[in-house]
């Protein structure tokens, strides 16, 4: 029994199914009113000294979708002393054991209830900028109504224990939007794909594919819905309207824009949208690289267009974006990580056990497997599409001889005899897999590391039109992060086995792929080739192909906007009227001298033209278009009304300072080390901003002012274990872009780091690659680990260098010593 304000409690049932790890629960109910609440048992010293703050915070939000904080007491239990609290009362079932207890009845529909509900408490929290913390099937409560209530069957749903994860100093809070999208993808398992109609396969693969990414998100640039509920209600409701448009019999397809800044991600174009395919535009030097008969590793900034590539590659793109009269020269099969991440999510196990404890030979057995489940399914899907192209390219003796080499080397499979064997193959491989995802004890795998090899062969000797042709597995995202250390552990040794039957394109972050597999270490110069896109963009020598990829890329997207009144990105921006980078330079740092009647370019300093937005580009096309989206926005520009043109360079000179600001604000998110990592760029930019206002550099005959965007750090010793990873996470979050080593005058090597160009505006820098600060590991070291302090320091020396010089500063090798 329990008293609380002097009412008697009694407990009448204990909840063993909504155990927490630290805590006890029962049922409770008040002897004299006969209410019921919910009272956890807390062992003392378990919860944080400010526990009782946290717990009340739930009583601040106006909403019902949490259950509330009634008060708290102390008990002694067998001479042991707990902290009881009490909560609300909700009925029903926690939705882990109603899905446990219930998985006929997860449905489409379900979850899109419980996907459209759970934003309203993420309001709730957003509006008081908090948030739960510990989001799990386990803390939602769900009720249905009976048969008496005014809407028998509906569906209620509830939060619970809001506060626990503030409360306990073992815990870390984790982030409720990724949380929420984790809860999804449980829900969506229990759906098998094979059994729904049309409109619901569709809805399973939107949420699937496109509505978890953006919960997923881990950068505000990405996305208008990063962390924002009413926006990412509104992406569910667009979900359901295209389904409502299927089921009436409106399927034609989106092959137009509504204006250009729509759809700005590789990601959320449906499979069979031609703009996928007709908005696409790369490089020829870099189709020529990627399509090469090596495996390559596509890596560079978030959206600087690797999955528009990868996408490309698909022969499924090819099928749906043109007639298929031509088929490429080869055939691509694309493959989203976020498919494996629905099977092999982060669990708090990856943060407590090292990969290789995980990566046991079960697990090996089961991601390998799951797979090529993957694959396969993809390959099935892939023939389908180009039966109903070209039908003469695929026989029934074909496809019997690849189901036969199925049922042989992997599953065991007999066809339905009154079924299309194509579609009862594709279906029956997509309900193994989502079987074996719910339950991946159900099946010992049979298939050995080989066999992707022998199913390539397979497909050479049964399809004519395979024969001549590469064979690409085009596996998106594959990074750290998306992707566990455990799970890379296991299918690395798939991906980067040297084979001739087929080669992988793998998009991933910068350093964001393990460099060993579970029989050791990767030799990334045998292994695979990378192309960084980050290196690709920001090579000097890249100037005119930099100019022209971000013109077509942008000119296309007005060619496909419905209504819009230009044709050109450099007629409504214009040219950029600074002769020079120096001249740019020197309207940054001397006071102007000039007459009235000069022009406003050379009074003072403003970024703007076509020119300086390519110079500003380090391969992250996407950032780009936000950014003159965002030029257009504060300019008030239309591109669908006729306007003055080009824009205001002023108002361009705001808008792109502006958005530079706010991505370094933002870049890597609320993710591991990013605030720390964006005080290295601060840094950085501080350094390189006095070099430019206080130093002259006369490395090319005539002093010009010191324009500094590289970093070189000498490699005279082993960078520290902690730097080494604050400089990993530099690299994958794209604030720094890493070229080539250098050779220093010793005969050492360098480490030569751009940083960001798109941070260049935030620092009032120029845009020349001339001039760099060099400096030694310690140093560096030092830099990452205490950025403030040590760019402090070094710029203080530069000052005490200065001062002491009677010809000023004249460092040709800008060493820091």
């Amino acid at each position: 029994m329990v008293i609380f304000n002097s009412q008697s409690y009694q407990l009448v049932k204990f909840l063993s199914d909504d155990q927490g790890k630290r805590g006890f629960t029962f049922e409770a109910v008040c002897e004299e009113s006969n209410h019921r609440v919910c009272c956890k048992f807390y062992p003392e010293g378990k919860l944080h000294e400010k526990w009782k703050e946290e717990f009340q915070k739930p009583n601040r939000i106006q909403s019902d979708d949490i259950a509330k904080y009634i008060g708290d007491i102390t008990a002694t239990i067998q001479g042991l002393l707990f902290v009881v609290i009490l909560f609300e009362w909700v009925d029903g079932f926690s939705l882990k054991k109603y899905i446990t207890d219930h998985p006929e009845k997860i449905t489409i529909d379900f979850i899109l209830t419980f996907a459209t509900w759970i934003l309203s408490p993420l309001q709730a929290f957003t509006s008081r900028n908090t948030y739960h913390g510990d989001l799990h099937l386990g803390n939602v409560m769900i009720s249905v109504a009976g048969e008496d209530s005014l809407e028998p069957g509906k569906t209620s749903f509830k939060l619970i224990d809001f506060g626990i994860s503030f409360s306990d100093p073992e815990m870390q809070p984790r982030d409720d939007f990724k949380s929420t999208a984790r809860i999804i993808a449980q829900l969506l398992l229990k759906v098998s794909p094979e059994s729904l109609d049309l409109s619901d396969k569709f809805i399973f693969d939107r949420l699937s594919s496109g509505y978890l990414k953006l919960l997923n998100e881990e950068e505000p640039d990405r996305a208008d819905s990063f962390k924002n509920p009413r926006k990412l209600w509104a992406a569910i409701r667009s979900i359901e309207e295209e389904a409502k448009n299927m089921k009436a019999g409106n399927t034609g397809k989106n092959d137009r824009l509504a204006n250009p800044f729509d759809l700005l991600s590789a990601d959320r174009f449906r499979d069979d949208s031609p703009l996928l395919y007709q908005l696409f535009f790369a490089p020829r030097s870099l189709q020529s690289h990627i399509l090469s008969s090596d495996t390559v590793v596509l890596t560079g900034p978030r959206g600087c267009g690797k999955t528009m590539i990868l996408r490309n590659l698909s022969l499924k793109t090819h099928l749906n974006s043109t007639d298929g009269e031509t088929l490429p020269d080869h055939i691509g099969f694309y493959l989203s990580s976020f498919e494996l991440w629905m099977a092999f999510p982060h669990r708090r196990e990856d943060d407590t056990h090292s990969a290789d404890e995980i990566a046991t030979d079960a697990f090996q057995l089961r991601a390998i497997h799951y797979f090529h489940l993957c694959l396969i399914e993809e390959i099935l899907s892939t023939l389908f599409a180009l039966r109903l192209k070209r039908p003469e390219l695929i026989t029934i003796g074909q496809i019997t001889a690849f189901a036969n080499h199925i049922s042989s080397e992997f599953r065991d499979y007999t066809s339905s005899p009154s079924a299309d064997l194509l579609s009862d193959l594709k279906s029956t491989v997509e309900s193994w897999r989502a079987t074996f995802r719910k339950e991946p004890s159900s099946y010992v795998p049979k298939e050995g590391v080989a066999f992707l090899r022998d199913l390539c062969r397979a497909l050479r000797s049964i399809f004519p039109f395979v024969k001549d042709r590469q064979i690409f597995f085009l596996i998106d995202d594959y990074s750290l992060g998306k992707v566990t250390p455990a799970l890379q552990l296991s299918l690395n040794r798939i991906i980067f086995q040297r084979n001739s039957e087929f080669q992988f394109k793998v998009g991933a972050e910068k350093s964001a792929i393990l460099l060993r597999d579970v029989d050791g270490p990767l030799d990334p110069s045998r292994t695979y080739h990378e192309h960084d896109m980050g290196y690709f963009f920001i090579d000097p020598d890249a100037a005119e192909e930099r100019l022209e990829t971000l013109k077509t890329i942008f000119d296309k997207r007005l060619q496909y906007t419905d209504g819009v009144k230009y044709t050109s990105l450099e007629s409504i921006l214009g040219t950029t009227q600074y002769e020079s980078f120096t001249q740019f330079a020197r309207v940054l740092t001397k006071p102007y001298n000039g007459t009235e009647s000069d022009p406003l370019y050379l009074k003072k300093p403003l970024y703007h033209g076509l020119g300086f937005i390519s110079e500003i580009c380090s391969g992250d096309i996407a950032a780009i278009l936000s950014l003159i989206q965002r030029i257009f926005i504060q300019s008030k520009f239309d591109a669908l009304t006729d306007q003055s043109i080009p824009i205001d360079i002023q108002s361009q000179d705001h808008a792109i300072k502006d958005y530079s600001r706010d991505f370094l604000e933002h870049v890597g998110g609320e993710q591991l080390s990013s605030q720390k990592v964006r005080q290295v760029a601060k840094a950085f930019g501080e350094m390189a901003k006095w070099k430019l206002e206080n130093q002259t550099s006369s490395n090319e005959g005539t002093p010009k002012p010191f324009q500094v965007c590289r970093l070189e750090v000498y490699e005279d010793e082993e960078m520290s274990v902690s730097a080494s990873e604050l400089f990993r996470l530099l690299l994958r979050y794209g604030i720094f872009i890493q070229v080539p080593r250098g050779f220093s005058q010793d005969g050492g090597t360098s480490l030569r780091l751009f940083l960001r160009r798109l941070f260049l505006p935030t620092f009032g820098l120029s845009f020349s690659r001339r001039d760099c600060i060099r400096i030694h590991m310690d140093e560096f070291s030092q830099l990452l680990n205490e950025p403030e302090v040590t760019s402090r320091q070094i710029i203080d020396r530069w000052v005490s260098e200065s001062s002491s010089s009677a010809i000023g500063p004249t460092l040709f090798d800008n060493d820091t010593r």
